[in-house]
């Protein structure tokens, strides 16, 4: 090898395309575990070995940073939209309700 090439270390497993035994580099995964992330729009999380990504669910309108958007459509809005990590789209009017001291105000967080 010339100098600055990598050096595969090989483990016991199997490595698709190979014979089986002892030709799965260790140090190689597909993605970290638990990441989320987007195909198109399609919402999907890196599985617990990190060899693999999962569908989660396929999105209506987009996926962001491997969750679907939530669209929060014309009307009045009281009470909470908790979303964190996700894409929130307004579309149309979206009045959010003002404190009156008896009900929910609307709140996004």
């Amino acid at each position: 090898m010339a100098d600055g090439d990598a050096t595969v270390k090989l483990a016991d497993g199997f490595w698709p395309g190979g014979d089986g035994a002892g030709d799965m580099p260790d140090d190689i995964l597909l993605c970290e575990p638990g990441v989320r992330s987007c195909e198109g729009a399609t919402a999907q999380v890196c599985t617990s070995d990190g060899t693999a990504w999962e569908e989660i669910e396929k999105c209506d309108i987009e996926c962001w940073a491997g969750w679907c958007a939530l669209v929060v459509d014309s009307g009045t809005h009281t009470g909470e939209i908790d979303a964190p990590g996700q894409a929130v789209i307004f579309r149309g009017t979206v009045v959010v309700g003002a404190y009156d001291g008896q009900s929910l105000a609307g709140r996004l967080r």
